[in-house]
């Protein structure tokens, strides 16, 4: 009886301390990534300045602009003319464009589904499920041991490969296919009739008309002229033909690069701020989260299954979890969207930081205990 009672207080010891160690390692990995904590505290400084009066709305959009317009590219030129790219991990830029290209004909057919007739809703889905903010994941990566360096450098080119591509063009194309085209055409054929019913039924027909025949020239179009996308293509041009930045540029791009992130947080809680919710709009955002990580566990479970590289299947698993892009909020606001869809916008980011971040905290804790001991 004494022997049994030994070996049960035992066992609860080492269960009590393997489950301190866990504890502990979580909390390690939370403080690493302490590029979450400042997002809140910048978040919330947005948040007061919008309740407190300390700036206008006109300045938050002077702030955005400047940080989308000026302060993007400067970061994406230098991140990607510098990265260092291993031809041996090449292969992971072409999962990546895979991937991406998958998600997002399978998401567009998605939206069309739940929004059968609500066109600006269908381009709302589709941004707020579409790419990643990786910026996150990378101090994330780098304080797990058994990934570290090499998973930075794999979502590097993940990113290189589709994320990038898709965030920095293909998204600005589909705001134009949904939002502007739909409006246009709709304001058209409002002039056009004295029947409201016809009038309406005429909208319908033709509004499908204009999307079949000029959707794709649209999305094309609006993809291959975006200055954004250029400098994105010389980095990348640069850094795979072995030209080094020099640093009488590589200082400048540097210091542009630094307000960036900070400023998009301090606008994302801005205008945080200014929206209340109510329960068709929370409907609205739940809508797009259970479809982004919906999708993302979907091809979580497909990459696992195919590629038997443990720390590449890890990295694109952690990378397809990530927030929704910050560069959604941009796009929203430039093309015009009606001020609830900025508003949905801005909500979806930030419930999407807290989720992205909590899974993969808890990804990492799991891929820790797989590791063989």
């Amino acid at each position: 009886m004494a022997g049994a009672s030994l070996e049960n207080l035992t066992s609860q010891d080492e269960d009590n301390s393997n489950a301190h160690d866990g504890l502990v390692r979580s909390f390690e990995v939370l403080l690493a990534n302490s590029t979450l904590l400042n997002i809140i505290v910048l978040m919330g400084l947005g948040f007061v300045s919008m309740r407190r009066k300390w700036l206008s709305k006109q300045s938050a959009d002077r702030l955005r602009w400047v940080c989308f317009e000026y302060l993007m590219p400067a970061v994406l030129m230098r991140n990607i003319w510098i990265a260092p790219v291993d031809s041996r991990l090449s292969a992971i830029m072409l999962w990546s464009a895979g991937i991406h290209a998958l998600r997002f004909f399978f998401i567009q057919a998605v939206a069309r589904f739940f929004e059968p007739t609500q066109r600006p809703r269908q381009g709302w889905l589709i941004l707020m499920t579409q790419g990643e903010m990786l910026a996150l994941l990378y101090p994330l990566l780098l304080a797990t041991p058994h990934l570290s360096e090499r998973a930075l450098a794999c979502c590097i080119l993940w990113d290189m490969g589709g994320n990038m591509w898709l965030c920095q063009g293909v998204l600005f194309g589909v705001a134009d296919h949904y939002f502007e085209g739909s409006s246009s055409c709709r304001g058209k054929t409002l002039l056009q009739s004295d029947d409201p019913e016809a009038t309406l039924e005429l909208d319908d027909e033709r509004a499908k008309k204009d999307s079949a025949r000029s959707g794709v020239k649209n999305v094309v179009w609006s993809v291959a002229t975006k200055p954004l996308l250029h400098y994105c293509i010389l980095a990348f041009c640069l850094n795979f033909s072995g030209v080094e930045l020099p640093p009488m540029l590589d200082t400048p791009l540097w210091a542009l690069s630094l307000p960036f992130k900070p400023g998009i947080y301090f606008v994302v809680g801005f205008y945080g701020a200014a929206h209340a919710l109510t329960l068709a709009d929370a409907i609205m955002v739940s809508q797009a989260l259970v479809i982004r990580y919906g999708v993302a566990a979907c091809l979580a479970v497909l990459v696992n299954l195919v590629i038997s590289d443990h720390v590449l299947s890890q990295t694109i698993t952690l990378a397809l979890f990530s927030p929704a892009t910050s560069n959604a909020i941009h796009i929203v606001a430039e093309k015009g969207a009606s001020s609830d869809q900025l508003k949905l916008t801005v909500c979806t980011g930030f419930a999407s930081t807290i989720l992205s971040t909590a899974i993969q905290l808890g990804l990492v804790s799991l891929f820790d205990d797989l590791i063989p001991s």
